[in-house]
């Protein structure tokens, strides 16, 4: 998981956001920003607390239950309760935090029918970036809607 979500902030940093900011106020894009960045460091502690339970608890991680990962600590069964506690507390505030993003993308479909969450989609294959397929597929039927 670790790989994965610094993978996915890599990416964030390096690909565009898109012409979708254009709907967005300057507090929506600030609040839509700091909750990614919030979901993120929810994802890496997370990740961090369970290496740091299972090293505590000595279990110790393995990567794909074969590599064994180094410590991070050592063994402290009191430790490891308390560290188990903050990871299942960890997980109920980013299930929190996922609840929040996917109302935000649900009320900017249904409510603000803008395309924010639309334009979460992947970009089409060979095609430009900035044109996402739902986007299209969307003008596409709104134009034959209006017979153009």
């Amino acid at each position: 998981m670790l790989a994965l979500t610094l993978g996915r902030l890599a990416w964030r940093a390096y690909a565009r956001v898109g012409a979708v900011n254009a709907v967005l106020s300057r507090a929506q894009l600030l609040l839509a920003g700091a909750l990614h960045y919030v979901l993120y460091a929810a994802l890496v502690g997370l990740t961090l607390l369970g290496w740091l339970t299972a090293d505590a608890t000595s279990i110790g991680p393995r990567l794909f239950g074969v590599l064994p990962l180094p410590r991070l600590i050592g063994i402290d069964r009191n430790l490891g309760d308390d560290l188990q506690q903050w990871h299942a507390q960890a997980a109920w505030l980013l299930l929190a935090l996922v609840a929040v993003h996917v109302a935000a993308a649900l009320w900017h479909h249904y409510v603000r029918r803008d395309a924010v969450l639309r334009s979460m989609l992947p970009p089409a294959a060979g095609k430009d970036r900035s044109v996402r397929p739902a986007i299209a597929l969307a003008a596409a039927v709104e134009c034959a809607g209006a017979g153009c």
